[in-house]
């Protein structure tokens, strides 16, 4: 099962919902994840986005299998 805490330790810190998609195979939609307030640089892609701090409900519910 894919965690944040997983991702974590791949990458030093949580990464954007765009790289967790490319990199798990998972399609994560907005609804699905809870953000950080701020945006910052995501670790994976170098880009400014808003990073996952969690996933919902319904975001471990598509990760269950990966």
């Amino acid at each position: 099962m894919l965690t944040i805490s997983r991702i974590k330790k791949e990458y030093g810190s949580p990464i954007c919902r765009r790289c967790i998609n490319e990199q798990y195979h998972v399609n994560l939609r907005r609804k699905n994840c809870r953000y950080f307030k701020a945006s910052d640089v995501c670790p994976r892609c170098g880009n400014t986005r808003h990073i996952v701090k969690r996933l919902g409900l319904s975001g471990y519910c598509k990760v269950i299998s990966v």
